[in-house]
């Protein structure tokens, strides 16, 4: 990623690498995928140390640390985050995902690559350790996946790209969050 985009993202976005947003009580974590491609770069390391402060503050909120490492959250109001990203979390094809607008059987078993069609194991891996989200929200491929990750079975859910050009019945995800689940 060159200085120029990293720029032009932050203008129109404006928004860090990684985010947490608290809305009506329900954490969301949003994560720019091409912020986790582990190559040390200088969008990588800011997102390493913004991943890291989020984990701090979900601890910090579960009442996992004492006084001295928090700040200000309050464990009351504690749920588990709703990881959303571009990217999906690292899994080696469409095999395991299911749906009714999965991949057809002939294209379930092509192979993805890593930093290219999904997200590392590493970088899921870390992901999934630093904030454990309750639901992964992704997108990025050509087909629909729904799958459990382990080692909690959280839930990941792909969509495919809203695009006529990519795929002939574009969607997307119409989804109720409570606090509650």
């Amino acid at each position: 990623m060159t200085g120029h985009k990293i720029n032009r993202f932050k203008k129109a976005f404006k928004t860090p690498s990684v985010r947490m947003m608290d809305i009506q009580g329900n954490l969301f974590v949003l994560a720019n995928s091409m912020a986790f491609e582990g190559d040390g770069c200088d969008i990588c390391q800011r997102a390493e140390r913004q991943l890291q402060e989020i984990s701090v503050r979900l601890k910090c909120a579960q009442g996992r640390y004492t006084a001295g490492h928090c700040e200000v959250e309050d464990p009351k109001y504690y749920t588990r985050p709703i990881l959303l990203q571009h990217f999906p979390m690292y899994r080696t094809s469409d095999a395991n995902c299911s749906g009714p607008d999965s991949a057809p059987i002939e294209e379930k078993y092509v192979k993805f690559r890593p930093k290219v069609d999904c997200l590392s194991e590493k970088a899921s891996n870390r992901l999934l350790e630093s904030i454990q989200p309750r639901l992964v929200l992704s997108a990025h491929t050509h087909h629909f996946c729904y799958r459990e990750l382990p080692p909690h079975n959280t839930p990941e859910w792909t969509l495919p790209s809203f695009s006529w050009r990519n795929i002939k019945n574009p969607s997307f995800l119409l989804v109720c969050i409570s606090v509650i689940k």
